[in-house]
């Protein structure tokens, strides 16, 4: 099953997604809000993803986390920009 669906437009959480979600974001609890805690939680899936990659280092593991973060960032703020 899928954990979202999207159709134009619209995206629609089914109910496994939205508690994978939920929970992942209970994770970081200890940051003061849900925006916080949607980074920490993207930074962490890409420095993981970085890391499998074999990157050379810690360092370039975290700048290339922090900028696919940036960059999933600026596309919502232009989305919702043009909304």
């Amino acid at each position: 099953m899928d954990s979202f669906s999207l159709l134009p437009g619209v995206l629609e959480w089914d109910d496994l997604g939205r508690q994978a979600y939920q929970t992942d974001l209970e994770r970081y609890s200890d940051l003061d809000s849900v925006e916080s805690r949607r980074r920490q939680s993207r930074l962490d899936f890409f420095l993981v993803e970085a890391e499998s990659m074999r990157w050379d280092s810690t360092l370039q593991a975290m700048s290339y986390a922090m900028e696919m973060v940036e960059e999933i960032e600026k596309r919502e703020r232009e989305v919702s920009n043009e909304g």
